[in-house]
């Protein structure tokens, strides 16, 4: 049985209860033995990344044969996402699941029952698309008459927005004090935690909880809209401009204060494995000692934003990592194709630059004539579409451009090191290693340009070596899989 409901908006879970009973009448009446119960209660199911827990749940009993049967309240209780609905539709088609809906019998099996389920999932889908078109029309009109747009409290307002709440207005004003006395981030993070004040999230602070916070031009009265600051007479500041802009400009100026900025090259390069999130840098304890080493993780882990979803995050340490991707690059070079290393770079990067500030500047015009007044949304919307796209098309062909630049000086330290394009056996050991050190010696953007361009990296839970999967992007006759 599977139960749902997706805003409980006074937590008694009434709704869920009475599909609980209408559930149990029918599978009393059918005369079948119940496996379990799963209920997701106030959980949305209109997007495939929100956690269903109990959903998952389910799927993983089903997966393990522990039912045949699944009865919910409506279809669209179930799911409404035509991807999910294909993949029970495929469930019915190999393994005879039925899916009995309290309004009928959704009888995946048939041609019909799939057509009939099709339909109502994608009407819903469309539903909550025209939906979301509405609300972000009117919230975009609501945000333009200086008002500020129904959502999540923001901390240090009540509900609406616009009256403060006093306490957590003088912590937001004192996070400003502290930073323009040239207090850390770090330092105003345990200050609060040791006080036990609650974050916005009542959960601990962080730092970038904190930057998050300071960052915010509500603070200081002001909404934005397309980017533009709108006026608004309604929002009852926090802080003054002044103050605002001082405090922006202390942690703008300092990255990490005391020392420059680590840098780490496979940072938004790897991806988790488990949710294909990029993976940032984060110190964890060594299992050896006491100490941190740098880590790779899943950004899920390492700013923890929000709730867990359930799943495990893999990290992996940096001196596992990188000497892999080193290795692979140098093997790209060595066994790759010859068209791997260009002689020059063909693209006129400062023609490209042009094209994407022209395009940039574009954009910033029809916005400034929206928020004059002189031209309709409508409109601007249809003009900001092409802008938009030729934006992203030529950052493309930049960072492409960049890249090959960076491989073709590669190029240069890989003639250094052999000779034609032919490797003896015997030397193939030694070209190998020589190629990896002089990798190294590229500057840290050159790097990062080459791994990008040529290889694939994704890291899996577990422990080792093997749940690492590099692939080449280009020399793809080194892949696992590559057929002769």
């Amino acid at each position: 049985m599977y139960l749902r409901i997706s805003l409980d908006q006074t937590g008694e879970e009434k709704a869920v209860a009475r599909q609980r009973e209408d559930a149990l009448a029918l599978i009393r009446k059918r005369k079948w033995t119940l496996h379990d119960v799963f209920e997701d209660n106030s959980i949305s199911a209109s997007k495939r990344s929100k956690s269903r827990p109990d959903y998952n749940r389910m799927v993983a009993d089903y997966k393990g044969g522990l039912f045949s049967v699944i009865v919910c309240y409506d279809l669209d209780r179930l799911t409404r996402q035509p991807s999910q609905l294909e993949e029970w539709i495929t469930a019915s088609e190999t393994k005879g699941l039925r899916i009995i809906t309290l309004n009928g019998e959704a009888d995946l099996a048939t041609d019909a029952g799939r057509l009939f389920a099709r339909i109502k999932v994608a009407v819903a889908r469309s539903e909550i698309e025209r939906m979301g078109a509405r609300r972000k029309r009117a919230n975009e009109q609501t945000v333009a008459s200086g008002s500020p747009a129904p959502g999540r409290r923001p901390y240090g307002w009540e509900k609406g927005g616009v009256k403060l709440i006093p306490a957590e207005a003088r912590v937001v004003r004192a996070i400003y004090t502290a930073l323009l006395k040239k207090k850390s981030l770090h330092s105003i993070t345990r200050l609060l935690n040791a006080l036990h004040v609650p974050s916005p999230q009542g959960t601990p602070w962080t730092a970038f909880k904190i930057r998050q916070l300071v960052d915010r031009k509500r603070n200081m009265g002001v909404l934005e809209r397309y980017g533009v600051e709108q006026p608004t007479s309604l929002i009852e500041p926090i802080v003054d401009r002044e103050t605002f802009e001082k405090a922006q400009a202390i942690v703008g100026a300092r990255a990490q204060p005391g020392r420059l900025p680590e840098k780490h090259l496979l940072s938004g390069l790897a991806v988790c494995g488990t949710c294909g999130e990029p993976m940032g840098s984060k110190r964890l304890k060594s299992r050896n000692a006491n100490e941190r080493e740098p880590n790779y993780v899943c950004s899920s882990r390492i700013n923890r934003t929000s709730a867990p979803d359930g799943l495990t995050h893999p990290a992996i340490r940096e001196s596992v990592l990188e000497p892999m991707v080193e290795d692979a690059v140098a093997s790209a070079f060595l066994l790759g194709p010859s068209n791997l290393f260009p002689e020059r770079d063909s693209a006129d990067l400062g023609e490209l630059h042009l094209r994407r500030q022209e395009a940039a500047d574009g954009v910033q015009r029809i916005v400034g004539l929206v928020s004059a007044g002189l031209i309709r949304e409508g409109e601007a919307a249809a003009q900001l579409a092409p802008l938009r796209r030729e934006e992203e098309a030529v950052t493309l062909a930049i960072q492409d451009a960049l890249a090959r630049s960076a491989s073709s000086r590669f190029a240069d330290i890989r003639g250094d090191v052999m000779t034609g394009s032919l490797v003896s056996v015997e030397r193939a050991a030694e070209v190998h290693a020589a190629l990896v050190k002089n990798f190294r010696k590229l500057d840290f953007e050159a790097k990062r340009r080459i791994v990008s361009a040529l290889l694939g990296i994704e890291v899996a839970t577990g422990w080792g070596t093997r749940r690492v999967n590099i692939t080449h992007l280009i020399a793809t006759s080194l892949n696992e899989d590559a057929t002769a």
